[in-house]
């Protein structure tokens, strides 16, 4: 029946019945890829610039040596 019922729709009116939330534009795809990168390289330099920081100011903040190399050592991906 619903088969039938598409046929009788014109195409523009049968486009608007499909869910538009389950389609994702290609804007919408290139613009989150773009976003994740974005994160990706923030992780990185943020480990990396706590990586370099000095013992002194990293008992200041209060982390160890350990804790730094544990968290740097993280693949980007990784929260």
């Amino acid at each position: 029946m619903s088969h039938l019922l598409s046929r009788q729709m014109s195409p523009d009116a049968h486009r608007a019945s499909v869910n538009s939330a389950t389609l994702i534009s290609p804007l919408k795809a290139v613009m989150s890829l773009y976003y994740l990168l974005v994160i990706w390289n923030s992780r990185w330099q943020e480990r990396q610039h706590l990586r370099d920081l000095d013992e002194h100011i990293l008992q200041d903040i209060g982390l160890s040596c350990d804790e730094v190399w544990q968290e740097a050592r993280k693949p980007f991906w990784r929260a």
